[in-house]
This record gives C-alpha cells, structure tokens and sequence, in this order.
C-alpha cells in the first residue's frame, strides 16, 4: 500500500510539473501576442490620431504588465517543482541504498 501510495505521488508531481511547463509555453506565447497587439494599435494610433487605439494599446500594456507578472509567478512555481522533483527522486535513491 504504501509503495502504491509514493507511485501515486510520484505521478502527480510529474504531471503538475508538465502542466506548469504548458501553462508556461502558453503564457510567453500570450507576452509575445500582447506586445505585438499594443505596439501594433499604438503605431497605428499615432499614425492615423485616433485615440480610441491609443487607448486600445494603453489597455494592451495593462494586460501586458498582467502577463508578465503571470509568467514570473508560474516560473517560480516551475522552479520549486522542478527542485521538489529533485528531491523526492534522492530521496528514494538514498531510501534505497
């Protein structure tokens, strides 16, 4: 039972890991998209004076600023689980040494 119990552990640690890798793939995908979307509205705003995409481009910097911290906080979660992984892995080897 509870060799089954640290496989189940085992397993669920690997895939948070994966889904933290994903989900940080995803969101440097969504930083690339967002400044992008904002140079590309503010360009085109200055250029043609429209203010409503300025403002469309202002907005875009506010979710931008959002993603990033976003990125920062799911790098910092990749890190520890990364490192948590690391541990549990020594400390099955030197459980079984």
């Amino acid at each position: 039972m509870r060799k089954k119990r640290e496989m189940n552990t085992v397993t669920i640690e690997a895939a948070r890991e994966e889904r933290i890798r994903i989900a940080l793939r995803l969101e440097a995908l969504t930083l690339v998209w967002m400044v992008v979307e904002a140079a590309g509205s503010i360009g085109a705003g200055v250029v043609s004076r429209s203010v409503l995409l300025i403002a469309f481009g202002a907005d875009s910097v506010i979710e931008l600023l959002s993603a990033g911290l976003l990125y920062f906080r799911l790098s910092r979660e990749a890190k520890a689980a990364r490192e948590d992984s690391e541990k549990s892995r020594a400390s099955k080897k030197g459980s079984l040494g």
